[in-house]
């Protein structure tokens, strides 16, 4: 009989998530679950939450970004910054898709 994975849960935001689901996604054997705080704050995250009054979708475009099979490519990808005028000037690609797939 195979053994089932270990299953993790992990609960909370920001950047501490981001590094422990980065180290627990190399584990062998494991299922991870999320649950991510969506109370970020700051730059294109707070900018959207303010403009457009949905949840900030920073610290769950991280820990997407951790769990990918691409990180790195994932990272490089969406957390690319708009440059130019206007307002999208500043937002990151990832946060632009995540708020409009809400």
């Amino acid at each position: 009989m195979k053994n089932s994975p270990h299953k993790v849960l992990t609960i909370g935001g920001g950047s501490g998530q981001f590094v422990l689901l980065s180290a627990l996604r190399d584990l062998q054997d494991i299922s991870i679950t999320s649950v991510v705080s969506m109370t970020d704050n700051g730059g294109s995250t707070g900018r959207l939450r303010d403009g457009l009054s949905i949840l900030p979708p920073g610290d769950a475009l991280k820990c997407i970004i951790a769990l990918s099979p691409l990180r790195y490519s994932a990272q490089r990808i969406l957390l690319k910054r708009i440059n130019g005028y206007g307002k999208l000037h500043g937002h990151n690609a990832g946060n632009m898709l995540l708020t409009m797939l809400t």
